[in-house]
């Protein structure tokens, strides 16, 4: 699928043709042709689907900036293609600051790049104003020249071409005139809005997240609050604070809890993470692990540490890549590391992660019994 984009460009040169070679300001418009991806719904299977929608009936919450955009009917899905998952692209993913959302069609999408003032995937800051009557222009050469490469308006022109050419034909899927964006496999978080209780127990609020950069975040920082999507279960148990009066955070409307409201619909789970939240859990420790250890002296003054860490770091960079072999070599370093920072405050990490191999479920084999008497 084609989409033409007309968008404004502010630039220093000389003018082509002109009399005068004097460089200064030019504004104007620049036309460029989106080369989309555009499958069918059989090309890109549902994976999963949930209400995505920040609940106004809270007895007490956050920011709502804090749960992010979701759609305006509240109804997020995800699919896959090409190795990636994909999620229901929507208006505040170009027009920043909007929570309820549309979601976009390739109509409306492509209204996005005609003339925008602003356009978040184009460039986080305003776009450049320009007036009435000035020309639009195919080609830049064709209409300024001796481009002045070093001055910021060029630089970010350049960035703005480039996620053009790039990254949006890159990160932008059209699956049955319904368009969606590149995002991370969905997970499971604890989020920061919570119901309260008069006692001032709280329970935390589950979401799912695409994000790529929130889920590396959470499994850096906080892997105890993120679980894989199939552990809505454990996700639901972790939630709320002991003693939290449960009654409080049930939905007057439907009768369930605002956490039940969002269990995910899970339809291909053949595609999503095969395993189990104890060892996710562990993952995520080794994460909080890897990223800490650069920060001990012990990676710098001992050679063993140093070896060790470097090894953990690669396992975790192949388990992300798919590597079905990877997590059992991470699985191995844990006690070598926990035996090499030992007696520091690191090893509270492997502690951790020790304990939560330990619990993971053992899966008994399916043993014959034989024909009937």
């Amino acid at each position: 699928m084609i989409i033409g984009a007309t968008i404004p460009v502010a630039i220093n040169g000389t003018r082509v043709g002109a009399l005068h070679r004097g460089i200064r300001r030019h504004v104007f418009w620049q036309e460029f042709n989106l080369r989309v991806r555009s499958v069918t719904s059989d090309d890109a299977p549902l994976v999963a689907a949930w209400d995505a929608a920040f609940d106004e009936r809270l007895s007490l919450r956050t920011s709502r900036k804090d749960w992010g955009a979701y759609p305006a009917d509240g109804q997020q899905n995800v699919r896959f293609y090409d190795g990636a998952f994909w999620r229901q692209a929507m208006h505040a993913d170009v027009i920043e600051g909007e929570l309820p959302s549309p979601v976009y069609d390739a109509g409306t999408f492509s209204q996005a790049f005609d003339r925008p003032a602003r356009n978040a995937l184009l460039s986080s800051a305003p776009l450049p104003s320009v007036g009435k009557g000035k020309p639009v222009v195919r080609e830049l050469g064709e209409y300024v020249d001796l481009v002045q490469s070093w001055s910021d308006e060029y630089k970010a022109y350049e960035s703005i071409v480039a996620r053009l050419q790039r990254e949006i034909p890159r990160n932008i899927l059209v699956v049955d005139e319904t368009v969606y964006i590149r995002c991370a496999e969905p997970m499971l978080e604890l989020s920061d809005c919570a119901v309260a209780d008069k006692y001032g127990k709280v329970s935390l609020l589950v979401r799912v997240i695409t994000d790529p950069e929130q889920c590396k975040w959470r499994s850096e920082r906080t892997p105890d609050r993120l679980f894989p999507l199939s552990e809505f279960d454990e996700a639901m148990a972790a939630a709320p604070e002991a003693g939290f009066d449960p009654s409080v955070g049930i939905d007057k409307g439907t009768g369930v809890s605002f956490n039940e409201i969002r269990r995910p619909s899970i339809f291909r789970p053949d595609l999503l993470t095969a395993m189990d939240y104890r060892s996710f859990q562990a993952i995520g420790g080794m994460r909080t692990f890897a990223a800490e250890c650069e920060m001990t002296e012990r990676v710098e003054n001992n050679l063993e540490c140093a070896r060790l860490h470097a090894q953990l770091k690669a396992a975790i960079a192949a388990h992300d890549e798919g590597d079905p072999d990877a997590f059992g070599r991470i699985e191995d370093l844990v006690p070598l590391l926990h035996a090499a920072w030992s007696g520091t405050w690191m090893d509270r990490h492997t502690e951790k992660v020790m304990a939560s191999l330990d619990e993971r479920p053992v899966l008994m084999p399916q043993v014959s019994r034989g024909p009937e008497p």
